[in-house]
């Protein structure tokens, strides 16, 4: 699919020579992206055509802001199974806000508010971290999530942007999430 769009200026292709995992992936995605933001869309996960501009609104709305310096806005999301039935989620929050890092990052030390795929993120401030950690095993993201919000300040659109895909088939290694985190 991607090598559709090769001749495309906008897009760069890269590939690695063998499968290196999902966190050096994630890395070097990151690192790669030309861009002053980006997003970690994974491949099963769907986004509204409207999730840049909500989530980018945030990050221009505090652009100068004295009091708030965003590096990452988090929307909402639905699940969707591997049929396309989509499924309600329950919102982690009640409505917009943006709040200072490290006070999120208190929240993300009791849960994992949402996967990579719904957040829009400010390279630089990706840059500050040491990307997505290997010491967090399988909650790589949840542990990426934590450390951003310790390096600069989260945003929150309460509209749901995208659909988180569900399997039925959830490996073992996943169930180890909360172990890991802790």
């Amino acid at each position: 699919v991607a090598n559709r769009y090769r001749d495309n200026p906008r897009v760069s292709i890269y590939q690695n020579d063998q499968n290196i995992g999902m966190q050096d992936n994630h890395n070097l995605a990151a690192r790669a992206a030309g861009g002053e933001y980006f997003c970690l869309l994974s491949s099963d996960d769907i986004l509204a055509p409207e999730f840049v501009e909500k989530t980018l609104s945030v990050f221009l709305r505090y652009e100068h802001s004295p009091d708030y310096d965003i590096g990452i806005v988090m929307a909402e999301k639905d699940t969707i199974d591997q049929n396309g039935q989509i499924y309600p989620f329950a919102s982690f929050y009640p409505s917009d806000f943006v709040c200072k890092g490290e006070a999120h990052a208190k929240v993300c030390m009791m849960g994992n508010p949402t996967p990579p795929s719904f957040c829009l993120i400010k390279k630089s401030s990706f840059l500050k971290t040491q990307g997505f950690q290997k010491i967090y095993g399988t909650a790589h993201d949840w542990g990426f999530l934590f450390d951003i919000n310790m390096v600069s300040d989260f945003g929150y659109v309460h509209d749901k942007l995208g659909y988180y895909r569900i399997h039925s088939n959830i490996s073992e290694s996943s169930k180890l999430n909360f172990k890991y985190i802790c």
